[in-house]
């Protein structure tokens, strides 16, 4: 299979489209932006019962918990993060420096009973 990279315009939109396949799929769009030196992880956090909005409060006090929401099923809240890694250490890699901060800070909560990371291996925006 050969990687398939083209620009096209349709429906008034520029796209660009990049593919393991002949079929291209849809990637960008116009608006949309690469999150390049910003690192997202999306955190889900089980905590003690009824202490969901306490914990939701400790979350939103941290820089780098940019959005948190309280959430119906196995975990309780979803806390999304974004990282920048400017200016520290060059050996450390995006996955290390979010695995350090949910377990240093984000465990180590008060009624926070488990918590599942999840890293995107890619990251576009709408946000400049």
């Amino acid at each position: 299979m050969q990687l398939v990279f083209c620009l096209g315009y349709r429906l008034s939109r520029w796209k660009v489209y990049i593919s393991f396949s002949p079929y291209p799929t849809r990637v960008l769009t116009m608006g949309v932006h690469e999150m390049k030196g910003k690192h997202a992880a999306f955190v889900f956090v089980d905590v003690s019962p009824g202490k969901d909005k306490k914990v939701l409060d400790k979350l939103m006090k941290y820089d780098e918990v940019v959005e948190a929401h309280l959430i119906a099923g196995q975990y309780d809240i979803l806390a999304v993060l974004e990282l920048e890694l400017y200016g520290t250490a060059i050996f450390t890699s995006p996955q290390e420096a979010i695995s350090d901060f949910v377990i240093e800070k984000v465990r180590k909560l008060r009624d926070v009973r488990d918590t599942n990371t999840i890293y995107p291996t890619y990251s576009v925006t709408k946000r400049e």
